[in-house]
């Protein structure tokens, strides 16, 4: 039953009751104002999860040297939430539990910048156990958290150490960062300064050939701004991977898409970019070398750099497979290639590595006319003529390549010794790229198609890369 009651027959309200109603009106505005805000908060509260690793890290490159990297000797029950001052200080924001199998799920601040996740034994005031660095972004997003061990810890400590040496977060690319640290050189290079050094003249190494490749000056905010959704992914994939294989293939997802992306954001195409990864690979090397750290962290860092260089090799002979529309080629790089995983993995010693890398090479680019390579399976589609492959010309630019190879140690030497040795690095292989370029373009074009000339350039590259990844100088 409805209640109409005539407004001009209420009755005047006396001023006791008029307080009344206007108290209750106000606690219950109040209460509506609260119910939604709170209502706001549940709809907009992000979260940090993840765990805690059982070994040494995510991304293993195989190096005896670095294979007995292990885990944490303790459990943690503690998870912490912080902010990085500019002084690279952790400031801590948020706690958490972490369950006893090692997950954990906390409030995320809605802040941009680098935060840092870390694990203490058993309470918030315990120095950490572990840490790994978060890139965030005032999205609200939920994020995972990589699998926090040594390896990231090592990432994170590194981190720290430059924002202390007065490196701003803006002038790091923290993804980079990240990348050039594997879990093995975590265990070997105990000096977290020394990291930094090198990391940092890895970074200058590849902006400066990225500038020069895209015509226009690359920042690492901008390199890693382009990378964010393509390592947001990695993390995720890290996250739920169960096993070393599944670690694997997620980072070998994430340098697809990372090649795809710098791509897309600056036209480096992978030859470029590999040029790019070589300079900043030998550039990490020579930093090592030069600390004084032991040849255990030498050898460490060139596995790194070797795994690196055949994940983008591979990428880029793919690609150039493809442009010359030969499935053939394509099954052959596949093929070699793996072949060529398989020996890294197995590997007992950097002279081992060197063998299996010449063999990739003459997979690849062979004069052996009994042995038929994948340029000379793109060589032959390529014209509609079965002409003969010219070997000796091929031959000769192969010697010419390795006299070049003479001139660039020597000028990688003096690099080595400057005080702006990552970028002089850097414009020393850009310099032997275009000297390599043109011995190869020397090659008669009627009978070389663009797509063969480009395998072998790119193979070129990369036997230079490993040549001064793998040896002393």
């Amino acid at each position: 039953m409805s209640l109409n009651i005539p407004l001009n027959r209420t009755k005047s309200l006396s001023p006791l009751s008029k307080r009344f109603l206007f108290t209750l009106c106000l606690i219950l505005s109040l209460s509506t104002v609260v119910a939604c805000s709170n209502e706001d908060s549940a709809q907009t509260l992000a979260t940090l999860e993840g765990r805690i690793e059982h070994d040494g890290g995510n991304q293993f490159t195989g190096s005896t040297q670095g294979s007995a990297a292990e885990g944490f000797d303790a459990d943690a029950q503690v998870v912490t939430i912080a902010r990085i001052t500019p002084l690279g200080q952790a400031e801590v924001l948020f706690e958490g539990r972490v369950d006893a199998s090692g997950h954990f799920q906390v409030q995320r601040p809605d802040i941009e910048g680098p935060l840092l996740v870390q694990v203490h034994e058993s309470s918030a005031q315990d120095v950490p156990m572990g840490r790994a660095l978060v890139l965030a972004s005032q999205d609200g997003r939920d994020l995972f958290v990589a699998p926090i061990s040594p390896e990231t810890s090592a990432e994170a400590d590194t981190f720290l150490a430059l924002v202390a040496a007065g490196h701003p977060f803006a002038e790091i690319d923290a993804i980079a960062l990240m990348a050039n640290i594997s879990a093995e050189m975590a265990s070997e290079i105990e000096s977290r300064e020394v990291l930094a050094a090198a990391v940092w003249d890895a970074q200058v190494a590849w902006l400066s050939v990225a500038s020069e490749d895209a015509g226009q000056s690359v920042s690492a905010s901008q390199a890693q701004s382009a990378k964010l959704e393509a390592w947001a992914a990695l993390v995720a994939e890290l996250e739920a991977s169960p096993d070393p294989t599944g670690e694997s293939s997620a980072w070998t997802r994430y340098e697809l898409d990372a090649e795809a992306v710098l791509f897309q954001s600056f036209g480096l195409r992978p030859n470029q970019q590999l040029t790019a990864w070589a300079a900043s690979a030998i550039a990490l090397k020579q930093s090592v070398e030069s600390s004084g750290e032991s040849s255990a962290a030498v050898e460490v860092t060139s596995f790194l750099g070797m795994w690196r260089e055949a994940e983008v090799s591979w990428m880029a002979a793919s690609q150039i497979a493809a442009e010359g529309a030969s499935a053939e080629a394509s099954a052959a790089i596949d093929s070699a290639f793996s072949a060529y995983s398989q020996q890294l993995a197995a590997a007992s010693s950097m002279d081992t590595v060197v063998e299996a890398q010449a063999e990739l090479f003459a997979a690849l680019v062979s004069t052996n006319p009994s042995e038929p390579s994948v340029m000379a399976t793109l060589m032959q589609g390529e014209t509609d003529l079965a002409l003969p492959i010219d070997l000796e010309s091929l031959g000769a630019v192969l010697d010419a390549s390795a006299e070049l190879e003479l001139e660039l140690a020597a000028s990688l030497q003096v690099a080595a010794g400057s005080s702006q040795s990552a970028d002089l690095t850097a414009k020393t292989l850009l310099s032997y790229r275009a000297k390599s370029l043109a011995l190869v373009n020397s090659l008669t074009i009627s009978l070389y198609g663009q797509a063969s000339l480009d395998l072998l350039e790119t193979s070129l590259l990369m036997r230079t890369q490993a040549l001064f990844t793998t040896s002393s100088h």
